[in-house]
């Protein structure tokens, strides 16, 4: 198995803005490859959304691309793990790292 990109950075984003990117997974085996993507369980790990494929079965020498959301809800740096679990073969794991960096939202403003 092996990932398309092992980081991810979003950049600046603002507060309860969203943006929608893509993980490719690729099977680099003739046998098909069972996978299962796990968030860290952290608080921060809410903000990641994952409509469909989180679990799935790639042929052999294919790839699967996943789709999910990432919704920030606190200001601040953000850095959170992915891992996409080999289920057959725990020893080839792979992690996904997710970066970004959040502005807090005014909310309000005065005008003369």
């Amino acid at each position: 198995m092996e990932l398309g990109q092992p980081h991810i950075n979003f950049g600046h984003m603002d507060k309860g803005a969203s943006k929608t990117r893509r993980i490719v997974i690729q099977n680099r085996s003739e046998w098909a490859l069972r996978y299962c993507i796990r968030k860290s369980g952290s608080i921060a790990s809410g903000d990641i959304s994952i409509a469909t494929g989180r679990f799935g079965i790639i042929p052999g020498y294919a790839k699967r691309e996943v789709e999910f959301v990432f919704s920030p809800s606190m200001s601040g740096a953000f850095q959170e793990k992915l891992v996409v679990e080999n289920v057959a073969d725990r020893d080839n794991d792979q992690r996904l790292i997710l970066k970004a960096n959040i502005r807090k939202v005014p909310n309000f403003s005065v005008e003369p």
